[in-house]
């Protein structure tokens, strides 16, 4: 190139899409303080640490088979009585089962070399 190189001039385009967008943020909240209470007074001092014996929950109600009360107290809905009645399904026999074999599969004569194939091979002990 005859030692002159061209600089490169990014289009407007560019320009503008190199450029962030202004966005709207979201107001600075300045929460109001009290001063009369000390910082330190926020939360539990780790330093008095006392054992605080916590009382376990009662058991749920349950019955004798394991099932909560609410559940014994369901009511099924008309659709899911439907829906959990079996259906029958009939059963098809050997003479409605129509499959489609080839005539001429049923005249298939095996290659010599599935023939050799199908052989067991003997394994010589040594």
């Amino acid at each position: 190139m005859n030692g002159t190189q061209k600089i490169y001039q990014p289009s407007l385009r560019i320009e503008q899409l190199a450029k962030p967008l202004a966005r709207r943020r979201k107001p600075l909240i300045v929460k109001e303080v009290n001063s009369t209470i000390p910082w330190c007074i926020k939360g539990p001092d780790p330093l008095k640490r006392t054992m605080q014996v916590i009382s376990p929950p009662p058991p749920r109600a349950t019955t004798e088979t394991g099932v909560s009360s609410s559940a014994l107290r369901y009511e099924a809905s008309e659709n899911i009585k439907r829906l959990a009645k079996p259906r029958k399904i009939p059963k098809k026999e050997d003479k409605e089962c129509f499959t489609v074999v080839k005539p001429l599969l049923l005249n298939y004569k095996p290659s010599l070399r599935i023939l050799q194939l199908a052989k067991p091979q003997r394994v010589m002990k040594t």
